[in-house]
């Protein structure tokens, strides 16, 4: 009864597995997808818009989409930020939309250091 239990607590837990994340040729063009702490990395605001288009030889490939903005509070220590992403892979309706809202702290052990998390 244990090992049927096993079997199928795995198979449901097998059901919600997801294919693979979008990618960016360039991944430092767009930092907010590479690492939250970045967010507020600047001084001032910033915004990335991102696009790739994979296999362009090929008709609706895949395609990804980001737009990012973060800005920096320097008398906080801290910065905020928001990242949209739209990833579509072929001619049907296969695809998806994430986003999230960043935030990252500013900690400071030493005046030459700095740690974001």
């Amino acid at each position: 009864m244990k090992r049927i239990l096993n079997l199928f607590v795995f198979f449901i837990l097998s059901l919600s597995a997801s294919a693979q994340d979008p990618s960016f040729t360039q991944f430092y063009s767009s930092p907010l997808f590479l690492g939250p702490s970045f967010a507020g990395g600047i001084a001032g605001h910033r915004t990335v818009l991102n696009y790739r288009n994979q296999w362009m030889a090929i008709k609706d490939a895949y395609q990804t989409y980001s737009l990012s903005w973060d800005h920096n509070f320097i008398n906080f220590h801290s910065g905020l930020g928001f990242n949209i992403i739209r990833d579509v892979a072929g001619s049907g309706n296969l695809g998806n939309t994430r986003g999230g809202l960043l935030y990252s702290y500013d900690f400071t052990p030493f005046p030459e250091w700095h740690i974001k998390a």
